[in-house]
């Protein structure tokens, strides 16, 4: 029950504020942008703390040289690292590409620059730490 409160909960907040950066965006208003980009320096500010965190944690997860407490390790990191399919890799580079288009066309241009970089920095991270994980429990997380 608690994994499902937390995904609505996500859900409803990154697809909520991308609706309220759509409405700052087509109608002008500046201060509601203004929250908005503060609520994305967030995500950035987040996303920048925990892609490492959890990379660090898989890379120390392969050092335990027992098999069972390196299970223990890995099982926590298990939903983070699952591969996504192809239809919501789609959906989130779409939104990626729109959130960058409405950041810089609103005239928050280092804004934008800033979240397309860390989106790529975190994607890297994530695909590194994914291998790793996959090498570690011999097989291929999916969905």
């Amino acid at each position: 029950m608690k994994k499902l409160m937390t995904t609505a909960f996500v859900f409803v907040l990154v697809w909520g504020l991308f609706g309220l950066l759509v409405y700052a965006t087509l109608q002008g208003n500046h201060s509601l942008m203004s929250i908005v980009v503060a609520a994305y320096w967030a995500i950035i500010a987040l996303a920048c703390f925990i892609s490492p965190l959890f990379l660090v944690a898989v890379f120390m997860a392969g050092k335990e040289s027992d098999p069972m407490e390196r299970a223990k390790l890995l099982i926590p990191l298990k939903d983070y690292y699952k591969r996504k399919g192809a239809i919501k890799k789609f959906i989130s580079l779409a939104t990626m590409a729109a959130i960058f288009v409405m950041l810089s066309y609103s005239g928050w241009v280092f804004t934008s620059l800033f979240y397309i970089l860390a989106c790529g920095i975190v994607t890297l991270l994530n695909s590194v730490g994914r291998d790793k994980f996959e090498e570690l429990t011999g097989h291929i997380v999916k969905l």
